[in-house]
């Protein structure tokens, strides 16, 4: 009956575990999860929280999206439950990852869809496009930070062409101008030699203005405001950008301070992507990692990233590719453990950047001697404990052994030495006492001794007797003993 319970204590117990478990658990998602678009379309993805259980007080996660068919233009925090960010919500269209950690204030949020972030992707080529979490979590607003996150959610999009799609549509021009509302801004994308240019030339013409034009203000994909003044050229230049289609949005204000706006989407095409071409499959941790790879741009630059399963992070190093348009690296620092994810991006003198190329994994592993070593420290560390445990309990036996050793010698002295003293006590007794007979019987020869000396005698020699046997007897028993 005993054994009963107990089992069915431990039964209870695993099962509040497991639903305390499940009940707190929270998970993090991308709606919608599927979907059809064209290439050049835009859309939302929405990244949300699920925590209905129990109230949460930060997430933080990577999402990561293939770089080759969609590009984020921006991330927007419009109806975030989150109250601060930790940093602010980032994506490299290069790497294909999206970065986000936020905190909410105490209470914490407690619900099915609590929304964390908007990302705003464009299409840039057809094909399959998965959205994924790399990694995630979700901490409890219990005081200790619990991460409650139980699964990550994701979703996949389908890219289509479409000849209405393929060439983005201008916005017409719209005026703000009240008091001359036949105003217009122009803003034409001057033709390019190359269209893998990263840099957009822009002109920019205003009709029917009211007064002399004062300066522009541009954006580029609903950030970044610049404020730009012709400089006599009439031409406006975007930075260097990555591949990917953009918007530019441009407000022209003149000096009175009238204004209108008009935007004008346009595309940066990627250069070639460079190829690994040889890298090790396996390497042993502590070892160099070398790779080569080519690209078509001889005495350009390539930009090689690594990243670990073990790490949000990657890694980059910018090389030269020779005149073949080759490239080595060589990473001398150690790397750790896992499996490693290598891919390359090439960049021509004017900033001009391809899409990543195809990814190549390496897996970094323990030498044999370092696992040999591993275990015999592992090994070692159980065996010299219990060596030195078995050496303390026989010089322990050994110490008690001696000790016992010299008390039993010490009563064996003390005994030889009460055996002697009472050898000799007995002897002197003996002697008074067959004085004391001999006297007697030395009267006995002169007068008849009376029955009481008669007894005496008889029984003194008795008691001589006697206690001689069991003085005798005691004394063996004790040397038995102490042997």
């Amino acid at each position: 009956m005993i054994k009963i319970s107990f089992f069915y204590f431990l039964f209870s117990l695993g099962f509040f575990a497991l639903h305390a478990s499940a009940a707190n658990a929270a998970t993090l998602y991308v709606s919608p999860a599927s979907g059809a678009y064209g290439v050049g379309q835009t859309f939302t993805a929405a990244v949300y929280v699920n925590s209905a259980e129990q109230a949460m007080n930060a997430a933080s996660g990577v999402v990561s999206f293939p770089a080759d068919k969609l590009n984020v233009i921006s991330l927007t925090k419009d109806g975030s439950v989150m109250s601060l960010w930790v940093e602010e919500p980032s994506f490299s269209n290069a790497a294909g990852i999206v970065n986000f950690e936020g905190i909410v204030l105490n209470p914490g949020f407690q619900g099915s869809s609590g929304k964390v972030l908007n990302i705003i992707f464009r299409n840039t080529a057809a094909g399959t496009a998965p959205v994924t979490f790399s990694s995630g979590a979700v901490l409890a607003n219990d005081g200790r930070g619990t991460n409650i996150l139980s699964s990550l959610g994701s979703a996949s999009y389908t890219i289509t062409l479409s000849s209405s799609l393929a060439q983005p549509t201008p916005v017409s021009p719209v005026a703000l101008d009240a008091a001359a509302p036949s105003t217009r801004l122009h803003v034409t994308l001057l033709e390019r030699e190359d269209s893998t240019d990263p840099i957009g030339r822009f002109r920019f013409e205003v009709a029917n203005a009211a007064a002399d034009i004062d300066f522009y203000e541009v954006r580029l994909d609903g950030k970044g405001l610049r404020e730009w003044r012709d400089d006599g050229t009439g031409v406006y230049e975007t930075p260097a950008l990555d591949p990917g289609f953009y918007t530019l949005f441009v407000r022209a204000v003149d000096k009175e301070g009238n204004s209108v706006v008009n935007s004008a989407e346009f595309e940066i095409l990627p250069l070639r992507s460079p190829r690994i071409v040889a890298y090790p499959p396996r390497i042993e941790s502590g070892y160099p990692l070398e790779l080569t790879g080519e690209t078509d741009y001889p005495n350009a630059r390539a930009i090689v990233w690594l990243q670990s399963d073990q790490m949000a992070e990657a890694r980059s190093y910018e090389l030269s590719t020779d005149k073949s348009g080759v490239f080595r690296l060589v990473v001398s620092e150690s790397l750790e453990k896992g499996v490693w994810s290598i891919w390359a991006v090439a960049q021509d003198a004017r900033g001009a950047k391809s899409l990543p190329s195809a990814k190549v994994q390496a897996l970094v592993e323990s030498s044999p001697f370092v696992k040999f070593g591993t275990r015999a420290v592992t090994f070692l560390a159980v065996l010299i404990p219990l060596v030195a445990l078995v050496a303390l309990l026989a010089l322990l036996f050994l110490w008690s052994r001696y000790g016992i050793m010299q008390i039993k010698k010490r009563l064996r002295k003390e005994t030889r030495e009460a055996e002697s003293a009472l050898e000799k006590a007995f002897a002197s007794l003996r002697q008074e006492m067959r004085t004391e007979v001999q006297k007697l019987e030395v009267a006995q020869t002169k007068r008849t001794l009376t029955k009481e000396e008669d007894r005496l005698i008889a029984r003194l020699k008795r008691s001589m007797e006697k206690a001689e046997k069991e003085v005798g007897k005691e004394i063996k028993d004790i040397e038995k003993e102490l042997k």
